[in-house]
């Protein structure tokens, strides 16, 4: 259920012109994560509303600084 619930969102984030992904949170490294989006892994700033985890389920913006996880989804 929840595999559906993030891919139907991703789904409708890539309609979006590229901007948002949908990724799961596989390490914390300071104030950085280690996030896996389609496949990929992306090292991401965060923004500082949560404390993430690894195995949750983030939503990451591209910036012009890069790719930023703005926070945790919440199946």
């Amino acid at each position: 259920m929840v595999d559906r619930f993030i891919r139907e969102i991703d789904g409708r984030l890539n309609d979006a012109g590229n901007v948002f992904r949908v990724g799961t949170v596989t390490s914390v490294i300071g104030s950085r994560l280690v996030v896996s989006v389609s496949g990929a892994s992306l090292i991401v700033s965060r923004l500082s509303g949560w404390t993430p985890a690894a195995g949750d389920f983030v939503l990451v913006a591209l910036t012009q600084a890069g790719w930023v996880a703005v926070g945790r989804i919440v199946p």
